[in-house]
């Protein structure tokens, strides 16, 4: 079979049991049909991830992807997928568990892996004691992790780091802490030291596995069948995006701080004031992330790889931490012990709450008594959440299991609790964004969702029928309309999607997903291209896409081949025994109807108040626009045959 250029050629798969590996070759036909990485992840689940298995099991695998993209020069290509059976219960009898796949931006790890040969990686079985994979080209060695087992995640890391040193640089790393050691089910991986990978349980399911990390390097580089038209593309895109307001000014990184004071303690001026290096996936020129360094007082020298100054200011406030340096160093320690860092700070919220309400007390808590701005209670209840003691054992079992133990629902508990779809709180609350696209994306789908589309996720201006707001941090309808055309919708889909200044959220959000499948099977960044990027734009990623592999596609191919990989997800979590009554809106949203939080009733993006029958519309006109049954949520046999699924029907 002949390889194809842009992609390395192969699938390896690693047996932790027997500590075998073998190789098999990606089939041509199947890479046209699902692109790549978070694609072809999934094409790969239908046949290994058996939803029946305990997510923990030995059998239960690992499914690794590089996108097409990833390892050229390609702008904003470094993104990695993970796809698993989620660890994290999906329902409160524990009886399921979703089947997502995660994303993450690499700086060296996804390029290395590439390079070394591979596109896709599975991993099975259980190593008989902690160990880590070593991948350098052909050789793929199980290493004895004996020594690294028990050690935080940012030292794994500089420990592989200064033990594997490749050709051309450091090595790439995707390591776990000692949450993930410890089965926490909402603890994650870090990956390159600068992003986490595996939300919903990443890093429970290596550590299932006595796999303390990955490491990966590779020299073979990466064929293009065009390069002339390939780095025209390139220049292009770069010259444009040098071009933008947001490397003029740098408005980017005031829109990641957020922007505003909400509180005294929080100023915009402690953001500039700890921010030292950018941290930037391969091929970026922006950084979405820094490291900071605190100045001064008890925590004087801490440098944290990388941090999201939202959650430092956002969490300070709800959490009362006067001084940022205290929120600084909790986030270190959460990231340290490889924990998600928003559902951990969540549970600190619920878990003091709950305990100054009294309705859990010391006993419960192994005799921490929280209180509001306990910075050093807030320490040992994270400490609890990653070593499993006293209260930590039901919070590492996630939300559902922590709420039958204080006999509180977080989800119902709209005081303090916090919006859960399927055993994981949203990234995105819809009582303070507005229901837009890419918020009610969070309902449908498993795993990730903030990211679709983006130009919506920023608030509407004053006046919504302005021609545009760009390039301020606020957008009108007709922002939203041109990015939709960029995205590939036709002119049938637009009049369907789009009246007279507006726009029906559910349909929008089918064709959001689908080009964010296309982002992702690709390896480019979603988010980062969000911000004004020419990346963020159908015809050029299959021009890219073309002009790497020689396989010529259509903006249109492209974007079914997104959708064929958005339908395989579904089909496979319908296996697992998902439907419609599974796509819940969140208890808080559904109160929010009725009940204002501070003056505000939920609403969509104009504003416009939603009531729960609209949040019902909504869903259906999802189904309608994705050629799913409205009453069940499946994909109907119709869809499947037309995108070339005839063996999924029934």
């Amino acid at each position: 079979m002949v390889n194809i250029a842009g992609y390395a050629g192969n699938i390896l798969y690693i047996d932790l049991s027997t500590g075998i590996s073998k190789i098999e070759i990606l089939n041509t036909e199947l890479q046209r049909k699902f692109i790549g990485g978070w694609g072809f992840n999934n094409f790969l689940a239908k046949d290994l991830i058996k939803p029946e298995r305990d997510p923990l099991s030995p059998e239960n695998p690992l499914i690794l992807g590089t996108g097409t993209l990833c390892g050229t020069l390609a702008p904003m290509s470094g993104k990695i997928s993970l796809t698993m059976l989620l660890p994290a219960f999906a329902d409160k009898k524990e009886t399921h568990h979703a089947v997502a796949t995660c994303m993450g931006g690499s700086r060296r790890f996804g390029t290395m892996l590439k390079c070394a040969g591979y596109d896709h990686v599975v991993i099975t079985g259980r190593a008989s004691a902690p160990c880590y994979i070593k991948i350098i080209d052909e050789s793929v060695d199980i290493c004895d992790a004996s020594d690294l087992w028990g050690k935080d995640a940012y030292e794994t890391s500089d420990i592989l780091t200064e033990r594997h040193m490749g050709r051309t640089g450091k090595c790439g790393q995707l390591v776990i802490g000692r949450a993930g050691e410890n089965l926490v089910r909402w603890s994650n991986a870090l990956l390159d030291k600068g992003a986490s990978l595996g939300r919903g349980g990443g890093g429970a399911l290596m550590g299932s596995k006595n796999l303390k990390g990955i490491v990966t390097i590779g020299t073979k580089g990466i064929g293009i069948a065009d390069r002339k038209r390939f780095l025209s593309l390139v220049d292009e895109i770069y010259h444009e995006m040098k071009e933008t307001p947001a490397l003029r000014g740098d408005p980017r990184s005031t829109s990641f701080y957020g922007g505003g004071v909400l509180s005294k303690e929080y100023p915009r001026e402690i953001y500039f004031k700890t921010r030292e290096t950018g941290v930037a996936c391969s091929c970026c020129l922006v950084p979405c992330k820094y490291s900071h360094e605190i100045k001064d007082g008890d925590f004087a020298g801490l440098r944290v790889p990388r941090l999201s100054y939202a959650s430092v200011r956002d969490f300070g406030r709800r959490l009362r931490i006067g001084d940022y340096r205290e929120m600084i160093k909790l986030i270190d320690v959460i990231h340290r012990f490889g924990l998600d860092r928003l559902t951990a700070l969540k549970m600190v919220h619920f878990i003091t709450s709950l305990y100054e309400r009294g309705v859990i007390s010391t006993k419960d808590t192994g005799g921490l008594k929280l209180k509001r701005g306990n910075f050093d209670a807030y320490l040992s209840l994270i400490n609890k959440f990653a070593n499993r003691d006293d209260i930590g054992q039901f919070a590492a079992e996630g939300w559902y299991r922590l709420s039958q133990k204080v006999g509180i629902d977080a989800d119902a508990d709209t005081r303090d609790g916090t919006p859960i779809v399927r055993g994981m709180d949203t990234v995105l609350d819809a009582r303070f964004t507005g229901l837009s696209p890419g918020v009610f994306g969070e309902v449908v789908r498993p795993g990730r969702a903030q990211h679709s589309p983006q130009e919506s996720l920023l608030p509407r201006g004053q006046d919504p029928q302005r021609d545009s707001y760009f390039p301020e941090s606020k957008r009108s309808f007709n922002d939203i309309r041109r990015e939709a055309e960029r995205m590939g919708l036709t002119k049938d889909e637009m009049k369907g999607v789009f009246s007279s200044g507006d726009f029906k959220t559910g349909r929008l959000e089918k064709h959001a997903e689908d080009m964010l499948a296309v982002c992702d099977s690709l390896g480019v960044c979603a988010e980062g291209s969000g911000y004004w990027w020419p990346t963020r734009n159908l015809k050029r990623l299959a021009e890219f896409y073309s002009a790497a592999t020689g396989l010529e596609m259509s903006p249109l191919e492209l974007k079914k081949a997104g959708e064929r990989a958005r339908n395989i997800e579904r089909l496979i979590n319908v296996r697992a025994g998902f439907s419609r009554k599974d796509d819940k809106f969140p208890l808080p949203w559904l109160e929010n109807t009725k009940k204002p939080v501070g003056k505000a009733l939920l609403s969509d993006w104009f504003g416009r108040r939603l009531s729960a029958d609209d949040l019902e519309r909504i869903l259906d006109e999802y189904y309608d626009e994705r050629g799913w049954n409205i009453k069940t949520g499946i994909p109907l046999k119709k869809k499947l045959i037309s995108l070339g699924l005839e063996g999924f029907a029934g």
